[in-house]
């Protein structure tokens, strides 16, 4: 595919210039790059009758950049909103998460962005209901949670490249992710989960061509699933966000399909995130033919006792997952000391990234639920 425009957001706001190490790196991964910029374009594109402003998407964006030290990011956002006629001290309410020229419907809405970036074990169907109660229908509430996911994604992406970039990690203090609740910690399975909407999925039999096709596009037996069938509210963002997806997961040679479902399976588990955990998880079990590797990681999260290129690959996951990440300048000599070439190093960072946006569109929009035969 080819962009529509001619500028790649990340690479202007990571500073890759064409034909250096960093801009050929990624031409390596021509999907993945495409899509990223293509997911960027449809988020914050509104189309005819969505009920989420241009406005409210960009100051989600720019909360979420601030709070994850992602400077660059924080600036294209905020000159969107300067470019919109946004007044300065409303933009400024916005990058400080509150204030009194923030009406009740942005102020819930930069809770939200607050509760899923730094702490998305804590979403819960009553935060939906408070989303409903400032005028958002289930369909923007979609939007919202997409947006959200999106520039998480982004953050982790930008600083594994920063990192690439040998430029480190400006701005504040690493985050830290907080204890799981003793629920939480106690649902982490390898059994196969099922997951049910806080909100009603599209029908199939009333769903348009569009949506019908999106969701047969997305994955096999999509159509019986709750997710895709909620997130086919908003078709073109599930369409573009499953070719990132599959672009990431399945990208051939480079990192081993093993450590990108290890990766996605740590950040999952210290997110808590148990139905995402569970799915990674046997994946990375039926590809290494183990599952002492998994079961010592639901069990100790970021302290598991592993060894080699597990432990640097589940130590990696776990040091990009907190918002704003916590990337030691180390980090990358780490990886480069297991063997790690910067092809397996950024296919490990995207997939990291990829599910700091799947981890919370789970977490903010369903629960997980022992699994039933059909």
């Amino acid at each position: 595919m080819t962009h529509p425009t001619e500028v790649d957001l990340i690479d202007t706001l990571a500073g890759i210039a064409p034909g250096s190490p960093l801009d050929q790196l990624r031409r390596e991964r021509p999907v993945t790059r495409d899509y990223a910029q293509s997911c960027h374009e449809v988020i914050f594109r509104l189309a005819p009758g969505q009920g989420v402003s241009a406005g409210e998407r960009h100051a989600l964006a720019l909360r979420i950049a601030r709070v994850s030290a992602a400077p660059a990011l924080a600036a294209y956002h905020r000159q969107a909103l300067e470019a919109e006629g946004a007044a300065p001290t409303w933009v400024a309410a916005i990058e400080a998460g509150g204030g009194p020229d923030l009406d009740g419907r942005m102020t819930a809405l930069l809770r939200h962005a607050d509760r899923l970036s730094l702490s998305p074990m804590e979403a819960g169907r009553a935060h939906l209901a408070a989303l409903a109660e400032v005028g958002l229908s289930p369909s923007d509430i979609v939007v919202v949670s997409q947006v959200i996911g999106f520039v998480n994604y982004q953050t982790r992406l930008l600083a594994g490249l920063e990192l690439l970039a040998g430029r480190g990690i400006p701005g504040t203090q690493p985050g830290a992710l907080p204890l799981l609740p003793p629920d939480i910690a106690a649902a982490f399975t390898l059994d196969e989960l099922d997951w049910h909407a806080w909100l009603p999925p599209v029908s199939m039999d009333a769903a348009s061509d569009t949506q019908r096709a999106v969701v047969k596009e997305a994955w096999p037996g999509a159509d019986t699933s709750e997710f895709f069938t909620l997130l086919v509210r908003e078709p073109e963002i599930l369409r573009h966000r499953m070719k990132l997806l599959n672009g990431i997961m399945y990208a051939p040679r480079g990192l081993p399909r093993a450590e990108r479902e290890l990766a996605a399976t740590m950040e999952s588990r210290l997110n808590g995130c148990p139905y995402c955990a569970s799915a990674h998880g046997r994946l990375y079990a039926q590809l290494a033919k183990e599952d002492a590797t998994i079961t010592a990681i639901f069990a100790h999260g970021a302290t598991a006792a592993l060894e080699g290129r597990k432990a640097a690959v589940a130590a990696y996951a776990a040091s990009l997952t907190p918002t704003p990440p916590a990337l030691a300048p180390d980090s990358l000599a780490i990886l480069r000391e297991h063997g790690l070439p910067d092809i397996e190093i950024l296919d490990l960072t995207q997939a990291i990234a990829i599910f700091a946006w799947a981890n919370r569109l789970m977490q903010t929009l369903g629960e997980p639920a022992p699994h039933t035969v059909r």
